[in-house]
This record gives structure tokens, C-alpha cells and sequence, in this order.
């Protein structure tokens, strides 16, 4: 049996487990208890209700907000109190805001909130049927895409990405999609089998919706839903985390996995490619040599990149060189030249053209495959020229 306290919760009420917790003794729960292998004490009992309560509230506050935003382009209304002076009197008004978080109806957490809440509390006992559906996935996998390659409607329609509906709309209002063309090919071909869910994010910092405080916020929701489906579930959810990231989306990769890591929880592989500072940092990019750093919270971090780009974006005319650089900390930094590399030219739009290289196709397809295996080596030594 998946739910732990199902057949007690068949008997008793919270609200008489509450009564009567001072009489119900550790042999009572083991008697109801005696074909479950988990067993909780009265006292367990009574401090996992409160959990749930908890859980509750913040839970249906969070589908509340979303189902709003939803219908609203992205944004909740919330009350503000502004104060008139240090010691005026406050005034409170309306305002909006775009919400941040997970959408409501993501089906593994609509299932788990609706098996253990009622209108905003905990029931006085679980749903056993829908929590036997709100198995969290096997693989939490969340994309940032270049600047101006986010493109909801195509992620949403082909891709399955499950924050998106088609409505959030394309960065620079094009949306080439470049890093999910890269990218999603080995992530479906490797963890197609078991299953994933994907979250699709953009990353120039011109779009408000979908971006990665939405990501990290969502992050941190799923986090607590695992939690509270583990301390219930006889069958522990083992779920790999995973941050992948190109271009300026290598740069959010960076600020999500610290964001996880805030939480006491990191991401098991976390790979980007050729990553670029945003833009109100490209200026002061190069008085560095490296881009940020690796999260002690990660498994692992493998990044890929260039530093021989010219013309792949262009502005008033002028041929930027977008070259991304080394992570500190990092498991792999590999560079990637035309000399080790088929499709990289001597100097040229390297930038776009890396993601498709084979030593990038190689290590993507490898990582995401020692995430079940972790003896397997990947092999970044060898000459990808061979395999043209």
C-alpha cells in the first residue's frame, strides 16, 4: 500500500485522533496498522496532520493564484499597504502583480493537493485513489532557452511543456527556439522510457512571464509537494533533478540552482552550453574569465562553450562576439574548437552553431544517461572530427 496511514485514516477522523490521542497507544496503531510496513506512533500521527494542514493552506493559496493568473495573462491581484510618511497611517489598494509559481494543473500535483485537502484544510481522510496518481515524475527537467529563442505556443503544442498553455507568447516576438531544437531531441530520446515532465523558460529578461523567478518558484513548490508525498508514501519518489541551459539561458541555470540550493535541495545534473552574462551585465562580461559558479548543492555540472564567435547577433550594426566561458567548479569545462569539432568554423557564428555540435550532442546524450548509471564514463577526450 502506497499511503502509510490510509487504513488508520479509514477508522479515525483527524478530529478524533485529536480526541483521543491521549488513549490511542503504540500497540492500538500497530494493530490497525499490522499489513502496512511503515508504522506511526499516536503522537507521529497527530504531528503528520498538522504537516498537512500546513500543507494545505499553502497549497490551495498557490492553485488559487495560478487558476487567477491563468485567465488573466499571467497576473493575480494582491493587496499592498503603502504608508504616507514614517508615521503615516497605512493604505491598502490592490494591485497587480505576475504570479510566480507552478500552474494549478499540473496532473501529479492536482492530484496530491485534491487526495489530501478540502476547501483549503486538510480532509478528515486522504483520498487514497488520487493519491495513488500523484506519483511525482521521474525526471523534473526545466529548459531555458536563448535570448529570444522562448516560443510558447510551439512548446506548449510539440513539446508538452507543462508550465506553458500557448498564450505566454515569443521573446522579441519571434521565438527561434534554438536551445529546445538542441536540447530536446536527447532529452526525449534518453528519458522518454521512464518519463518526464518538462518546464520550458525563457531567459532574456525582457519577458515577465515564464521566467526564472516563475521557475524558481515552482521549483521550490514541487520541492514541498515531494516532501509531503514522501512522508506519506510507502514508495519513496526518487526524482532526478535536472537544469539545462543555452546561451543567456546558461546564465538563469546558474541563478536556479542557487535558488534550489537555498532550499536544502540540488539539482543531480545540471549541463549548459556556451553561456552568456545577461544583458545588462554583457559590458562588464569581460573582465572576467569565467561565469559563475557551481552550487555545492548539484551532483553535477558540465558545461560546454566557444571563444571564437563573430556576427551570430548583430545590434545598430554592429557583429557582437558572443563566446561563453568557463564555470568555476565545474565537473567538465570543455572548449569547443573547429579544430576538435566538424561544424565550428575558424572565426564566425560559433555561437549559434555549437549547441549542434557533436561534442555537445555527445555529452548531453551521456549525462543524462549517467543519471541512471553513474559508472558510465563519458569520454570527453576523444577527437570529434572523427565522427564526421
Amino acid at each position: 500500500m502506497k499511503l502509510v496511514l490510509s487504513l488508520i485514516l479509514l477508522k479515525l477522523s483527524f478530529a478524533q485522533a485529536c480526541e483521543t490521542s491521549a488513549i490511542i497507544s503504540e500497540h492500538n496503531i500497530e494493530e490497525i496498522m499490522s499489513d502496512v510496513s511503515a508504522i506511526y506512533t499516536a503522537s507521529e500521527f497527530l504531528n503528520q496532520r498538522a504537516s498537512i494542514s500546513q500543507f494545505c493552506d499553502r497549497a490551495n493559496e498557490w492553485a488559487r493564484q495560478s487558476e487567477e493568473a491563468v485567465v488573466n495573462n499571467g497576473r493575480m491581484t494582491v493587496l499592498r499597504t503603502r504608508r504616507l510618511g514614517p508615521r503615516g497611517s497605512g493604505h491598502t489598494q490592490e494591485a497587480e502583480v505576475y504570479y510566480r509559481g507552478c500552474r494549478y494543473d499540473i496532473e501529479w500535483m492536482q492530484s496530491l493537493r485534491e487526495s489530501l485537502c478540502l476547501s483549503g484544510t486538510a480532509r478528515p481522510s486522504p483520498d487514497t485513489d488520487l493519491f495513488n496518481q500523484s506519483n511525482p515524475p521521474n525526471n523534473i527537467v526545466f529548459l531555458f532557452d536563448g535570448a529570444g529563442g522562448f516560443e510558447a505556443e510551439q512548446a506548449h503544442r510539440w513539446y508538452n511543456a507543462v508550465n506553458l498553455d500557448g498564450s505566454e507568447g515569443a521573446d522579441w516576438n519571434f521565438g527561434h527556439m534554438m536551445g529546445m531544437d538542441a536540447i530536446w531531441p536527447s532529452v526525449e530520446e534518453v528519458l522518454g522510457g521512464e518519463g518526464y515532465q518538462l518546464h520550458y523558460h525563457n531567459s532574456s529578461g525582457f519577458m515577465r512571464r515564464e521566467n526564472v523567478d516563475s521557475a524558481s518558484s515552482c521549483a521550490k513548490q514541487m520541492s514541498e509537494y515531494i516532501d509531503i508525498y514522501n512522508s506519506l508514501s510507502s514508495e519513496q519518489a526518487d526524482t532526478k533533478w535536472i537544469a539545462l541551459g543555452f546561451s543567456n539561458g546558461g546564465d538563469r541555470v546558474l541563478e536556479i540552482e542557487d535558488e534550489l540550493g537555498e532550499i536544502d535541495r540540488g539539482f543531480d545534473l545540471v549541463f549548459t552550453i556556451d553561456p552568456i552574462t545577461q544583458y545588462g551585465d554583457f559590458i562588464f562580461s569581460g573582465l572576467t574569465n569565467t561565469i559563475g559558479s557551481r552550487n555545492e548543492r548539484t551532483g553535477r555540472f558540465v558545461n560546454f562553450y566557444q571563444q571564437n564567435d563573430l556576427g551570430s547577433h548583430e545590434v545598430f550594426g554592429i557583429e557582437l562576439q558572443l563566446e561563453g566561458k568557463p564555470v568555476r567548479r565545474a565537473d567538465v569545462n570543455y572548449l569547443v574548437t573547429h579544430e576538435n569539432n566538424p561544424n565550428l568554423v575558424p572565426q564566425g557564428q560559433n555561437h549559434t552553431l555549437i549547441p549542434f555540435s557533436p561534442a555537445v550532442q555527445y555529452g548531453l546524450r551521456c549525462e543524462l544517461e549517467k543519471l541512471r548509471d553513474p559508472d558510465l564514463n563519458c569520454n570527453y577526450a576523444q577527437n570529434f572530427m572523427q565522427e564526421q
